[in-house]
């Protein structure tokens, strides 16, 4: 585990068994939209609600309800991103009556492969724009952060073929 930027990471942190679960219904799943956005509603990328499918919402949000078992799931979807489908800075929580520490994003890397040359790293930024952190999409691990953080998903590089794939729980603390 490593702490920086208000931002826990976790190595490993499904068997091999629940990871190749996730990749089949995800990476190699069929139900994939391509609606998925951030701000900008024209700036679409790949999308796929896991809401209805106990494994995630379930069993996997189990296993994060043991780094606080305060936290409350209010959605849990996949996202996917190919060369081009670039990501842009937001929060996960905005408006009025969000505070830090109230609402959390745990965001999985689901690729079972990754290496440094096809990007896709996770950026992090302060919202005046002078600090910043950059996490690698290391397969079969995930970070959990402060759900008002400014962040965005990298697209990966031409040297990837495939889909970057990362599923993000919505947490808020009860």
């Amino acid at each position: 585990m490593f702490m920086s930027f208000d931002i826990t990471t976790y190595d490993n942190f499904l068997n091999k068994e629940d990871w190749n679960y996730v990749v089949n219904k995800t990476i190699k799943g069929t139900e994939w939209g391509f609606c998925g956005h951030t701000i900008n509603p024209e700036n679409t990328f790949w999308f796929m609600p896991l809401d209805k499918d106990n494994f995630f919402s379930e069993h996997m949000f189990s296993m994060i309800k043991e780094i606080n078992p305060k936290f409350k799931l209010q959605r849990v979807y996949a996202n996917g991103q190919t060369h081009s489908l670039c990501g842009e800075l937001h929060p996960d929580a905005h408006g009025p009556g969000i505070v830090p520490g109230k609402y959390y994003t745990f965001l999985y890397y689901a690729n079972t492969e990754w290496r440094p040359e096809y990007g896709g790293n996770t950026v992090f930024s302060s919202d005046d724009g002078t600090k910043g952190y950059s996490h690698y999409p290391k397969p079969n691990s995930a970070v959990l952060f402060d759900a008002t953080i400014l962040h965005a998903g990298l697209e990966p590089t031409a040297f990837y073929k495939g889909l970057r794939v990362t599923v993000a729980f919505k947490l808020e603390v009860e």
